[in-house]
């Protein structure tokens, strides 16, 4: 009798498993770090915009492709100066069932701005009026030139027009926010609360710390019907080679890891069905910390070490995975195919270089004998170590000893944020098609001026840019400023990001895209 039951259980448990109403696997993504927030607002890179673009939708959002459609806003219109933009919202709740509001939209805009959220693309609002005010605390939060007509509709008043508003209204900072569930805009803590309401596609089920982040389909989202896969999976893998193994062995779909540089070629002949290679808007620069009583404060030090680094042979040698030297202070994606402003030594020998490179040195008081020694912060990634290394050996020559700090993802991009480095990794990431959201990082008083560069005259250009009346203007504004930046030395570009990355040819509906946003909504799964 005990073997019928057994035997009939088990029939049941399989019949269970068998049949289509079974509880779907989720979608399992290597998300290449912990993420240091869910606050869409306070995040700064990938591993935590991967998450919150799900749990949260802006105004504007992305399709597949990586093109701008509507969000929560169906529709929007502009004043016949460029200065008012009115955005009306669709019928949508958040995911405690409340309907989601101007209010909210207009809570979310005042937040991104308070000094105290540290927003790292707080400046990109500025042109919103009296957003610079708000944002170094000058003015209130009500006075931000945005307010709510009804509640369905968003009006935003700019200083002057701005030819990508739609791209930045796009960003997942400035999402409209639950004011119902977070109550005052000072409130960095609402992001605790369980259950998290949200706006997204999904909602947070659970986030275990360094283990996972797991979401599921959000069933109050207006598009929830549309929506294929259940629940996702998010895993904080650091190690790239970790990263590749697990997806061989089955157990990721997606892995946003970089394919370590010496498996790329084998990824390409094994892998070639699930390999994904394409450039982005990612520039790989070293940040110089420039501030008062810093090494790197010398202008003389920062050129040699620009000099001094052999680009090419990082991009054809050490990585080896189809990333361009960089020579430019923005992408050559964004600029393309206009030729953007480049260092002038690009095209010196490199013996000519390294000569200028040993004499601006010892100008400073250092030498191979007597080297500058400079900490050298990365993040712990294989391929990230192994640049270092290399231009710790470009640098050696002519009076450099650079010590390496490497933390995690989420301890280094926080020691960037508090200028507590002397030289570090950064990997610039952008959103939109202009120069000016990298300019606009080295503009004095930006929230996310981690390198500490001041000049107000190229400040009064990046400006110029964000506000010109025509393209022309724009590119010319935006040309004079990166010529500044390039002569000041404030950084230290080595390439231009090509991502390569694996897809299981399972998973349908994933496109490349040079913003690299690649929304849950429209993937699906096959058996």
């Amino acid at each position: 009798m005990q073997r019928t039951l057994t035997h009939r259980a088990a029939t049941l448990l399989l019949s269970c498993l068998l049949s289509p109403l079974a509880i779907a696997a989720p979608l399992r993504i290597d998300n290449t770090g912990e993420p240091e927030t869910l606050d869409p607002q306070m995040a700064t890179g990938l591993r935590e915009f991967r998450i919150d673009r799900e749990l949260y939708e802006p105004l504007i959002t992305y399709d597949a492709e990586g093109k701008l459609i509507p969000g929560l806003a169906q529709s929007w219109e502009t004043s016949a100066d460029g200065r008012t933009w009115t955005f009306h919202l669709r019928d949508a709740k958040w995911s405690d069932g409340q309907p989601i509001t101007a209010d909210d939209a207009v809570f979310a805009l005042q937040r991104a701005l308070l000094p105290s959220t540290h927003s790292q693309n707080a400046y990109l609002y500025y042109p919103i009026a009296n957003a610079r005010d708000v944002n170094t605390g000058k003015k209130a939060p009500d006075t931000l030139g945005v307010r709510a007509l009804d509640a369905h509709t968003v009006e935003i008043t700019l200083d002057a027009p701005l030819s990508y508003m739609t791209s930045v209204m796009a960003d997942i900072a400035l999402a409209p926010l639950p004011k119902h569930a977070i109550k005052t805009l000072d409130n960095t803590h609402w992001v605790r609360q369980q259950p998290l309401v949200v706006s997204g596609p999904y909602q947070l089920d659970h986030w275990t710390p360094q283990v996972e982040v797991v979401v599921k389909k959000n069933p109050a989202y207006y598009a929830a019907d549309s929506v294929k896969i259940d629940s996702a999976v998010f895993y904080p893998i650091e190690n790239t080679a970790t990263a590749l193994t697990r997806y061989r062995s089955g157990a990721l779909d997606i892995s946003y890891s970089q394919i370590p540089s010496a498996q790329y070629s084998w990824a390409r002949e094994h892998l070639a069905d699930a390999l994904k290679t394409y450039p982005v808007l990612v520039h790989y620069v070293y940040l110089p910390n420039m501030r008062e009583g810093q090494p790197l404060a010398d202008h003389r030090v920062r050129e040699a070490m620009n000099l001094a680094v052999q680009r090419e042979l990082i991009t054809d040698k050490v990585i080896q995975s189809g990333q361009r030297p960089s020579y430019a202070a923005v992408p050559a994606v964004v600029t393309q195919p206009h030729q953007a402003p480049h260092f002038d030594f690009q095209s010196w020998p490199y013996a000519q270089r390294l000569e200028r490179a040993k004499a601006l040195m010892k100008e400073a008081g250092y030498s191979p004998e007597h080297p500058l020694d400079v900490e050298l912060a990365i993040n712990s990634v294989d391929d990230h170590r192994r640049i270092a290394v290399a231009l710790a050996a470009m640098w050696k020559p002519i009076g450099i000893a650079p010590h390496f700090v490497t933390r995690d993802s989420s301890a280094h991009y926080s020691a960037i944020h508090h200028a507590q480095f002397q030289l570090a990794r950064y990997g610039f990431l952008g959103a939109m098609m202009t120069p000016a959201e990298e300019l606009g990082m080295y503009v004095s008083d930006a929230s996310n001026n981690y390198a500490g560069y001041q000049n107000p005259r190229y400040d009064q250009k990046v400006a110029e840019g964000v506000h010109a009346l025509t393209p022309e203007a724009a590119q010319r504004a935006f040309d004079d400023a990166q010529h500044m930046l390039l002569d000041d030395m404030a950084m230290i570009p080595i390439l231009d990001q090509t991502q390569s990355l694996l897809v299981s040819s399972k998973v349908k509906g994933w496109q490349p895209n040079a913003v690299d946003v690649h929304p849950l909504r429209y993937l699906s799964v096959t058996p």
